[in-house]
């Protein structure tokens, strides 16, 4: 996760404004969109699709060759091949909730603006070249973000979202011959029943969602909940964070050009691992105790589990093979034309903050020292006395000379259980 953060800091997200983007989506999608991975990210494609629209909107009037028409089919068919720009954006896909509840969502971290190719010599040339790369590109801030805006967007997502599942076929109609304004829709599951294991896998989701027992003797009954004396008095509006039919979108999260320890540590958070070991505990009757992060309004601080539910709620949370949890889309993708643009003035900026770090090799495993020091500010090797930088002299690795140097420093702690 730090290795990650780093390395998406110094060599994929150049010096911008980013924004963040959490998309959640209604209760009956959970189970569906974690149990069929494709239809998942036939959901995020096009969430980025209207994110990359709604950049469109505001930044292509400042461009050098404005758009005469901002329909989308116009400007993806005709516009965009000719003047190239694209979004930045950096996805992470989470499944779960403090509670270890399935909940899939997004968290993308998009460039608050557009990228835009400084010079077009396609708009010329009567033969195009859709996959010729862009050399040097410019970055058009867009205007702040409203909350009519963000309805708009989560608006238009929720209406495109469910034409793309009915053409897809993940929405079948309940009546074939209905007229389209009376007709209604169900999600559809498959035309043969599930094996056996996929039945048991559904099960795992379906009670994982809803806080419940999977297996045993208490199956479908609530699990227990820590609950405090008092209710939650934490305002249940926030800014730049609107709901649409079961969908919710909050984006009120920005970060500017020059704070990249900043944005390093929105990358690490996005994607973060499953459980927080610091909040997991064994209590002394066999049961597991893990604590929320934030106090729940219904006053539940955190959640019991029995070892079996613990397995179950983990079983749930695994990704399916294959997928990648973490996903680039537009200039960050791999194939996209303007890498060798956007990195151009990433590895331009990190070079301007540490000049000597980027003279080396790029090399894919960090040291364990600079990462300690990047994410949790210890520097091993500075001496705590004199803060000189400490000399590396022999590497031990025979557990007897180790126990026997432990055993001499007095002060030194004990080697761990």
């Amino acid at each position: 996760m730090s290795q990650r953060a780093m390395r998406q800091r110094e060599a994929v997200i150049p010096a911008v404004r980013n924004r963040q983007w959490v998309l959640t989506f209604p209760r009956p999608l959970h189970t569906y969109l974690a149990y069929f991975p494709h239809a998942l990210t036939d959901a995020l494609d096009l969430f980025i699709e209207t994110l990359r629209y709604h950049y469109q909107r505001r930044c292509l009037p400042a461009a050098p060759s404005p758009p005469e028409s901002f329909d989308v089919d116009y400007i993806n068919a005709y516009y965009r091949p000719r003047y190239p720009h694209d979004i930045g954006a950096l996805t992470s896909v989470q499944r779960h909730t403090d509670a270890l509840s399935l909940y899939p969502h997004f968290h993308t971290l998009t460039t608050d603006g557009l990228f835009v190719a400084r010079s077009s010599p396609q708009a010329a040339q009567s033969t195009l070249r859709p996959r010729a790369p862009v050399d040097d590109a410019v970055f058009i801030t867009a205007e702040p973000l409203s909350s009519e805006d963000l309805q708009e967007i989560l608006v238009l997502y929720q209406r495109r979202l469910t034409r793309r599942f009915i053409r897809r076929g993940y929405l079948r109609p309940n009546v074939d011959g209905l007229p389209a304004a009376e007709q209604t829709f169900s999600l559809f599951w498959g035309a043969e029943p599930p094996s056996e294991e996929e039945q048991q896998l559904l099960k795992c989701y379906a009670a994982s969602a809803q806080l419940r027992h999977a297996f045993g003797p208490r199956a479908g009954h609530p699990l227990e909940l820590d609950l405090a004396d008092e209710t939650s008095d934490r305002p249940s509006s926030h800014e730049l964070c609107v709901s649409y039919a079961g969908f919710n979108v909050h984006a009120n999260t920005v970060i500017e050009a020059e704070d990249r320890d900043r944005l390093e540590q929105m990358c690490r958070y996005i994607q973060r691992p499953v459980i927080a070991k610091d909040r997991l505990k064994k209590l002394e009757d066999g049961r597991f105790y893990y604590a929320f992060k934030r106090q729940w309004k219904s006053g539940a601080r955190g959640i019991f589990f029995e070892g079996p539910d613990l397995l179950e709620r983990l079983a749930a949370l695994i990704p399916p093979p294959r997928k990648h949890q973490t996903r680039y889309h537009g200039v960050y993708a791999p194939h996209s034309r303007f890498q060798r643009a956007i990195k151009h003035m990433t590895t331009r900026f990190e070079q301007a903050l540490s000049h000597q770090a980027r003279q080396r090799r790029h090399v894919y495993w960090v040291l364990w020292a600079e990462l300690l020091k990047r994410t949790f500010r210890e520097d091993v090797e500075r001496c705590p006395h004199c803060a000189s930088t400490l000399q590396r002299i022999s590497l031990i690795t025979t557990p007897e000379a180790i126990i026997a140097l432990i055993a001499y420093d007095e002060s030194a702690r004990g080697p761990p259980n």
